[in-house]
């Protein structure tokens, strides 16, 4: 069973990779981030120290308690409550993890991202438009602009989705925009493609 979840888990991190050419890069000039690379940085509070809020972490950036801020971070952002920097490639992991872009996988007793691609796994998963595996106590994925707002897959006791390409598996599955939203144990939406 173990090596059945490490083996999901670095697929699921090699798609995000794969994927992320596909996704809209981070514009140094409009984000107003730093013009050079930190490979390990420090955070204690949002905004402390001041150079952690438009930093570009290539390495590991921790929060000792939170990490925050409008930068990237390439690699790990660890913290022991918060890690909240916007946008990230890698590994987010904390008690209450939170971005706006994510690749690769988050982890936290609540996570939330806007956009994100790989795997995010929690007691409370909450996204917008994910592509990727959810897998948590409770996922909910609404309020996204995109065609769906999951491709991919949930695993959970409770399963929300809008619009899902993909499946559910759990007690309560709910696809809103779907033929059959709600099924018990396996749910799915695989939408016929515009002509």
């Amino acid at each position: 069973m173990k090596k059945t979840i490490i083996f999901l888990i670095i697929c699921t991190l090699f798609t995000g990779s794969a994927l992320a050419g596909d996704k809209e890069r981070v514009s140094k000039k409009e984000h107003k981030l730093d013009d050079f690379n930190v490979p390990i940085q420090f955070c204690f509070f949002p905004g402390v120290p001041q150079n952690t809020r438009y930093s570009r972490v290539h390495g590991v950036k921790f929060g000792l308690p939170i990490s925050s801020g409008n930068g990237v971070v390439n690699g790990m952002e660890a913290s022991i409550f918060g890690s909240w920097t916007k946008y990230f490639s890698g590994l987010q992991c904390a008690l209450y993890s939170e971005c706006k872009r994510g690749i690769g996988l988050q982890g936290a007793f609540y996570s939330q991202c806007d956009e994100g691609v790989g795997l995010q796994g929690s007691v409370i998963n909450i996204s917008k438009d994910y592509q990727g595996v959810g897998a948590a106590v409770v996922n909910v994925n609404k309020g996204g602009k995109g065609k769906f707002t999951l491709t991919g897959m949930q695993f959970g006791l409770v399963n929300y989705c809008e619009k899902l390409n993909g499946m559910q598996f759990g007690l309560v599955n709910i696809i809103k925009d779907s033929p059959h939203s709600f099924i018990p144990i396996v749910n799915f939406n695989f939408p016929e493609e515009d002509e």
